[in-house]
């Protein structure tokens, strides 16, 4: 059985979201839904070198960027107040790029001038580590260019006597001396959370698959009893989503090539 993953927008939206995988839905999802847990992780550039580069999310590209080059190169920046804190610290949300090209590199890390332990770039679609100090790194892409660098969202979990309720932290990152460009990016998303908020708001997710009885549509629960305007071989057709259990379910003719509208 082939299975085609199709996100659908549903709504207009301040931001430009991407073609994206199913796959890529769910993770954005998955922030989205522990939104509260988080505290933007940018909110203003302190110090840093800037860099224009597709993150392959939206269409923001400023970021800031530090290399393993001569371990003078400084990222620092703030995040937004701190709104929760719980019994094993502060999370914290970025959008990033990691370089993966080549030897993993040592990044130092830095909270409110306080040294912290180092992050590396692992390879992989999804890692986590953690420093020194107890600040836990995870990061888990969502795609990757044609240099096979991956873009994703990291969780910085730092440990609660290092913040406080209602300020900003300061973290600075500088890359190690290694004489290399390999980079650790940051974009500078200063609405992160707002826009997973939104996108999770107004994306559906629909799974089409080839049966018996023609095209079988599958979406969330939400949809039963819905309709969804589909087009079936050229033609506009209506079809209604019925209970399918964990599912709705909609049908088009056998044979139909389909498309979302």
């Amino acid at each position: 059985m082939r299975y085609i993953l199709l996100g659908i927008l549903m709504a207009a939206a301040a931001w430009t979201a991407r073609a994206q995988t199913f796959e890529t839905l769910r993770l954005q999802r998955s922030y989205a839904g522990r939104a509260d847990d988080f505290t933007n992780g940018y909110a203003r550039a302190v110090r840093c070198e800037e860099w224009g580069y597709d993150n392959l999310w939206n269409d923001k590209t400023e970021a800031m960027i530090t290399r393993a080059s001569n371990g003078q190169m400084v990222m620092e920046w703030e995040s937004d107040p701190v709104k929760r804190i719980d019994a094993d610290g502060a999370r914290f949300l970025f959008l990033i790029s990691a370089d993966q090209s080549a030897q993993p590199r040592e990044f130092s890390l830095w909270i409110d001038g306080r040294p912290c332990g180092a992050l590396t770039n692992l390879p992989g679609q999804h890692w986590e580590q953690t420093t020194d100090a107890g600040v836990v790194c995870t990061f888990s892409a969502y795609d990757s260019n044609q240099w096979g660098d991956r873009m994703g969202f990291m969780e910085l979990l730092v440990p609660k006597e290092l913040v406080e309720a209602g300020r900003p932290v300061r973290f600075r990152l500088i890359g190690e001396k290694a004489e290399s460009n390999i980079y650790f990016m940051i974009f500078k998303n200063r609405e992160l959370l707002e826009e997973l908020r939104s996108r999770a708001a107004v994306e559906e997710l629909f799974v089409l698959s080839a049966t018996d009885r023609g095209v079988e549509i599958a979406a969330g629960t939400q949809w039963i009893g819905r309709t969804a305007l589909v087009t079936c071989d050229g033609r506009p057709v209506q079809v209604r989503f019925v209970d399918g259990g964990d599912r709705a379910v909609g049908r088009c003719p056998e044979g139909a090539a389909v498309a979302l509208q």
